[in-house]
């Protein structure tokens, strides 16, 4: 549970030995952030479900504690659901219905997504391609796909140029006071009023990785502000 919070999940309940967590609501980053938020959050889950797996293995308990996880983004409602005498905040819908079959459909210590969540979370998550699934109330098969982990972005920003993507480069910097200081010097960046030491650092980061991936660069504009 601290995990869901961590992320800033929603802990709807606790049903035996599953959790529902639910993200966007009372609070959203918006649709793409609550995705990579809830993917986040469950790799830290099974990540700490397998460090504990090998402390309880060194204190003598030899039988496994595993778990799998379901994740799908959709449309649901959510709201205090019940009576006069009891009500619950809570999610409904078929979102939530397709979640656990996700969940059912998914190995164990695996998280199986759907194509929605895939979608929104693909430029940060890296995932498998695995079978279609049939969902009672959805007249299509669903899509499914298996996380992997954490992309590499810059192995996925180098795939992207390989594929004939472009890389815009915009740096822009507050230069406070006007004019340039008494030991400008153009040729030493150390003199220059808009990089501090981090940005230089930040500067020098970037000319590396161009230099390393051998990225061609089409073109440099600067402003005359810029020189």
């Amino acid at each position: 549970s601290n995990i869901a919070i961590k992320w800033g999940g929603t802990i709807d309940k606790f049903i035996g030995d599953a959790i529902l967590v639910f993200f966007g609501d009372p609070k959203t980053k918006g649709k793409e952030e609550d995705a990579v938020s809830c993917v986040s959050m469950a790799i830290e889950m099974l990540e700490k479900l397998d460090s504990l797996r090998s402390t309880w293995r060194k204190k003598g308990l030899a039988k496994p504690l595993n778990a799998r996880i379901g994740i799908h983004t959709g449309v649901c409602t959510v709201g205090n659901f019940g009576s006069e005498d009891r009500l619950d905040y809570t999610i409904i819908g078929n979102g939530v219905n397709l979640a656990s079959r996700l969940e059912t459909s998914s190995e164990v210590n695996k998280i199986l997504l759907s194509e929605d969540t895939y979608l929104l979370v693909r430029n940060k998550i890296a995932c498998k391609k695995k079978k279609s699934i049939n969902v009672k109330g959805i007249s299509y098969p669903v899509q499914t796909y298996e996380v992997s982990g954490f992309l590499d972005l810059n192995k996925n920003l180098l795939n992207q140029l390989d594929d004939g993507g472009k890389l815009i480069f915009i740096r822009h910097a507050y230069a406070p006071g006007g004019g340039d200081p008494q030991n400008f010097n153009l040729n030493d960046c150390s003199t220059q009023r808009n990089l501090n030491n981090e940005g230089r650092k930040q500067a020098q980061y970037i000319g590396e990785f161009f230099k390393k991936n051998k990225i061609k660069i089409d073109k440099v504009l600067s402003s005359e502000w810029c020189r």
